[in-house]
C-alpha cells in the first residue's frame, strides 16, 4: 500500500512524463490521494464499534432512569386510599392545581417559595437523600432522585440493567448505522438532483437510522423490559428473547416497532440536519475536528431528543405491558392449569389487541394527561447529548486515526 507522499510523487512523475495532459494527470492525482487516505469500510466499522462500547458503558444508568420515569404511577394503595374524587393520586401523581381544589389531599403541601407559595409532595425536601424505592414512591421522582433511589434500594449495578443487550444491539445497530449513513450521505451528496444533495445529510439518516432500528428491534425490547426494574432474576438476553416468541409469537418481538420508527427516523433527520451544518459552522471558526464533532453532536441530539420523547414513552409503555402480560400469564399466575392456562390466553390477546401505537399514546393521554407524554424528557436529553457527541467525535477521530 502506498502512502500519500508516494502516490503524489508517481503522480508528478506522470505529469513530467507527459506534459501535453497535465490537467488529467491532475485529477488522477487527486483521486488517488483520496483513495489512499479514505478509511476502508472495515475500518469504519472498527470506529463505530469503539464509540458504541465507550457510549453504552456511559450512558446506561440514564437510560435505566428515563425508562423508570416513564412507567411510573402512583401505587394502588394510595389511589385505593383515597377519599376524595379529586385528590392528585386518582390522577396517578398529577400535582393539584391548588389545595383548594384538592383540600383532602395528604399527598401534598404549600410550600412559600421564592416567587410565593407553591406545592410540593410531603415529605421530598426532608428526604431528599433519602428517596423511596421507585414502586413505591407517591410522587414522580426527577432524575437525581430517581437514581439516588434506584443505587439506594437495588444497589449501584442496577443503574446498569441492559448492559448487555445494549452492547449487543449497540454493536451491529451502530455499525449499520453509521457506516450506511456515511456512505448514502456521500453519495446522495454527489448526486446531480439538486433537492437530493442538499438535503443528504436528512435522506440519509432517514434511511440508515429505518434499516438499523427494524434490524435491532428485538434486542431493544429485552432491554427496555430489563430495565423496567421488573425483569426475572436469571432470565437473559436469548431467554427472554425465547420466552417472548414462544408466548407472543415472531412479531411479539417486534411489539413497539412502530413507535421506535416514529421517534427514530424524524430524530435522524433532525439530528444528523442540524449535526451537519453545526460542524460546518463550527470549523468556520477554527475549532479543532474533534471539538467541532462533539459541540455539534451535542446540540444536534439535545434538539432532536426533545421533540421525539413522546413517541419514546409510547415505545416503552407498549414493550412493557407486553412483558407484564407475558407475567401475570405465567407458570407462576397460581391457580389450577386450567385457570392459568385460561389466564395466559387472555392476557396474550389483551396483550396482541393493545399492539396499536395511536391506541397506546391516547391511552396515556387519557388516563395520565397529555404532559405525561413528556415523562423523562430531561433525562432523555440528559443521555441523548452525551451519547451523540460522544458517538460522533469517536467515530470521526476513529476515521481520522485510520486515514492517517
Amino acid at each position: 500500500v502506498l502512502r500519500p507522499t508516494e502516490v503524489a510523487g508517481l503522480c508528478l512523475l506522470n505529469i513530467s512524463d507527459r506534459p501535453e495532459r497535465p490537467a488529467r494527470a491532475g485529477c488522477l492525482l487527486g483521486r488517488m490521494v483520496k483513495a489512499a487516505t479514505e478509511p476502508t469500510p472495515v475500518q469504519k466499522a472498527a470506529s463505530a464499534v469503539a464509540g458504541a462500547v465507550i457510549t453504552s458503558l456511559t450512558v446506561t444508568p440514564f437510560d435505566v432512569v428515563k425508562t423508570r420515569q416513564q412507567l411510573w404511577e402512583a401505587p394502588a394503595a394510595l389511589v385505593e386510599g383515597a377519599e376524595d374524587a379529586l385528590c392528585c393520586v386518582k390522577e396517578r401523581g398529577a400535582r393539584p392545581v391548588s389545595l383548594a381544589l384538592c383540600n383532602r389531599c395528604d399527598h401534598y403541601e404549600t410550600f412559600h417559595g421564592g416567587l410565593g407559595e407553591e406545592l410540593r409532595p410531603k415529605g421530598r425536601a426532608a428526604g431528599f437523600w433519602r428517596p423511596p424505592p421507585p414502586a413505591l414512591a407517591g410522587y414522580p421522582l426527577n432524575t437525581l432522585e430517581m437514581c439516588i433511589a434506584i443505587a439506594r434500594h437495588e444497589g449501584v449495578s442496577a443503574l446498569w440493567q441492559g448492559l448487555g443487550p445494549a452492547l449487543t444491539m449497540s454493536l451491529p445497530a451502530t455499525v449499520l448505522y453509521m457506516t450506511a449513513y456515511d456512505e448514502l450521505r456521500t453519495r446522495f451528496a454527489r448526486s446531480e438532483h439538486p433537492v437530493l444533495s442538499t438535503w443528504a445529510p436528512m435522506v440519509a439518516g432517514v434511511s440508515a437510522r429505518s434499516f438499523a432500528a427494524a434490524v435491532v428491534s428485538p434486542i431493544e425490547l429485552i432491554r427496555t423490559q430489563m430495565q423496567s426494574g421488573q425483569w426475572e432474576s436469571g432470565l437473559g438476553l436469548v431467554g427472554g428473547l425465547l420466552q417472548t416468541k414462544r408466548r407472543h409469537g415472531f412479531f411479539g418481538l417486534y411489539r413497539g416497532l412502530v413507535p421506535t420508527l416514529l421517534r427514530d427516523i424524524p430524530f435522524s433527520g433532525i439530528y444528523w440536519t442540524l449535526y451537519e451544518t453545526g460542524r460546518t459552522s463550527a470549523r468556520r471558526h477554527e475549532l479543532s475536528p474533534f471539538a467541532a464533532s462533539f459541540a455539534s453532536g451535542a446540540g444536534a441530539g439535545m434538539v432532536a431528543s426533545c421533540v421525539t420523547t413522546p413517541f419514546d414513552v409510547v415505545k416503552t409503555r407498549m414493550q412493557i405491558a407486553l412483558y407484564l402480560a407475558s407475567r401475570l400469564a405465567g407458570p407462576g399466575a397460581g391457580g389450577g392449569r386450567e385457570a392459568q392456562v385460561a389466564g395466559r390466553k387472555a392476557e396474550v390477546q389483551a396483550a396482541r389487541q393493545k399492539v396499536s401505537a395511536w391506541a397506546t399514546l391516547t391511552q396515556i393521554v387519557r388516563d395520565d394527561g397529555v404532559s405525561a407524554l413528556t415523562s423523562g424528557m430531561t433525562t432523555r436529553m440528559m443521555k441523548v447529548a452525551p451519547a451523540c457527541a460522544i458517538m460522533v467525535s469517536s467515530y470521526e477521530m476513529g476515521k481520522r486515526f485510520f486515514s492517517s
